[in-house]
């Protein structure tokens, strides 16, 4: 005959589990926070080198970010960037679901997600 587990026992593994499921899910939580802040730096990285190259062609900044994907030399050339990140409302996101934010006086784009506006 089997004998019966006690109540504690069970008690015991099913915190054991629930612990180990809540410690993983933060440490998935604070990875993805790390990737998305390491795509955000590449994404700027590439509009701001597209933005140099536009203004080393027309002398002027980008009236806009979607300027950047015409062709260089007059249509004969590749695009400054090939294709702008998602798009929501119209508008090149961040990889934090916020739009990008691009000033073009000064040339500068940065994101609108919160802790990240300097970058």
């Amino acid at each position: 005959m089997k004998k019966k587990r006690p109540a504690y026992e069970i008690f015991i593994v099913a915190v054991c589990v629930v612990l180990s499921v809540l410690i993983s899910g933060a440490l998935y939580a604070g990875r993805l926070k790390i990737q998305k802040g390491q795509l955000l730096q590449t994404e700027l990285g590439s509009f701001r080198r597209a933005i140099m190259a536009y203004r080393l062609e027309h002398r002027a900044n980008p009236p806009s970010l979607d300027a950047l994907t015409e062709r260089a030399d007059g249509g004969e050339g590749a695009p400054y960037i090939g294709v702008l990140p998602g798009f929501k409302e119209g508008r090149a996101i961040d990889p934090f679901g916020n739009p990008y934010v691009y000033e073009p006086e000064s040339g500068w784009v940065s994101s609108s997600s919160v802790g990240f506006e300097r970058w």
